[in-house]
């Protein structure tokens, strides 16, 4: 069932399908024949239904994949973002960077969808020297989330 969305989130929801179809086209790609097209048409339909609050996990989800990708596959999706959606990698990537420095500044985690972009960013950092500070503080909030989260279940569940 499709929602209705205010402008501004349908606008979001554009750019960042615009951005995800791109990514998902490269992917398909480069996996076997049997998925291929299977993330393509899921990220299609849930535009197609207005999920902006899924559209924005799978987004995450797929620009921390772009970072496993070698150079010769990362230089192919840098030539079709900027072809295709008027953006480049260092661009997706600056944006999730600036997410999560917001995201440190506020010193709480607000969201289920920040707590991915978090906990992947974690994961992609964890034993890295130069980012251990930043790392101790976002387990730091990712268990404050948890905690919270768990108090919010538990009191639904005895009301």
């Amino acid at each position: 069932m499709s929602r209705r969305l205010k402008p501004e989130h349908q606008l979001e929801l554009d750019a960042l399908y615009r951005i995800v179809a791109v990514i998902t086209e490269w992917y398909d790609a480069l996996v076997s024949s049997d998925v291929r097209g299977h993330m393509s048409g899921a990220m299609r339909r849930a535009y197609e239904d207005r999920d902006l609050r899924g559209m924005r996990m799978a987004y995450n989800d797929l620009v921390e994949m772009t970072k496993a990708a070698d150079v010769a596959q990362r230089r192919d999706l840098d030539t079709r973002l900027r072809n295709r959606a008027n953006t480049n990698l260092d661009t997706i990537h600056a944006r999730t960077v600036h997410r999560i420095q917001g995201i440190r500044a506020r010193v709480k985690i607000t969201s289920e969808e920040q707590y991915y972009l978090v906990r992947e960013h974690v994961e992609f950092n964890f034993g890295s020297p130069d980012k251990a500070d930043e790392v101790q503080q976002l387990l730091v909030m990712l268990n404050d989330f948890e905690q919270r989260a768990a108090a919010r279940a538990k009191h639904r569940d005895s009301s």
